[in-house]
């Protein structure tokens, strides 16, 4: 239905160890995996991406669920997460 996002190799294969599917949503243990893969806390990942860090734990527990009205916003969130996620494990390394 729709392309797959672009992504990292590491985050691919961690993202293919979840069947994951990117116009399906994600789920809370992909994004936990993620951070725990790049080393970055609820904490650091609220000041690089702006996000509360409460609302990280709400998505750290339910995931990213499908909206079903719109498909196409559900994978342009995902790529956010997995971006912010990414960018915060960068910025820590330099």
């Amino acid at each position: 239905m729709f392309d797959e996002p672009t992504k990292s190799r590491e985050a691919n294969r961690i993202l293919n160890d979840f069947n994951w599917i990117p116009y399906m949503g994600m789920s809370g243990k992909c994004i936990v995996a993620l951070m725990r893969h790049y080393r970055v806390t609820i904490r650091h990942l609220a000041s690089s991406t702006g996000i509360t860090m409460k609302r990280i734990r709400e998505v750290r527990n339910n995931g990213i669920k499908l909206d079903l009205r719109d498909s196409k916003r559900t994978v342009l969130v995902v790529m956010d997460w997995i971006e912010g996620i990414e960018t915060a494990a960068h910025k820590d390394k330099s």
